[in-house]
């Protein structure tokens, strides 16, 4: 609860500093991770973020008391690594990341389409780009 204090008052170095503490000592996975990446990008520090992301992304989940946060954060992740590499300019791993939050949101609700749209518009854009 110390990490979800400190992230309520956008204290995200010390927010980053104590999910990566506990997802360190973790019994599970992504226990902490989803928080622990949030703050990073919040507090600037975008490429360690991508790199949680991607730790989370690759490896699946045990956390059997609570897994929801898989519901929430997952499709939302994929989305995020995907304009991440777009910003980069790896397109491959862009349009990858990309196309995986497509495929899980392909029957989206239609009030979060929006969503859908936008990333299968940086797909078209990215496998257009000379």
């Amino acid at each position: 609860w110390d990490g979800r204090e400190v992230l309520a008052a956008s204290r995200w170095d010390s927010a980053a500093a104590l999910f990566a503490r506990t997802h360190a000592a973790r019994h599970c996975f992504p226990c902490d991770a989803y928080a622990w990446a949030y703050a990073l990008d919040r507090g600037g520090h975008a490429d360690s973020a991508a790199h949680v992301e991607a730790a989370i992304v690759a490896e699946p989940n045990t956390d059997e008391a609570d897994n929801n946060l898989d519901q929430v954060w997952y499709s939302v992740t994929l989305q995020h690594l995907g304009e991440y590499y777009q910003g980069k300019g790896d397109k491959a791993k862009a349009i990858a990341y990309l196309t995986r939050f497509t495929t899980l949101w392909q029957h989206a609700d239609p009030d979060l389409q929006f969503r859908l749209k936008d990333a299968k518009n940086r797909i078209a854009e990215l496998t257009t780009e000379h």
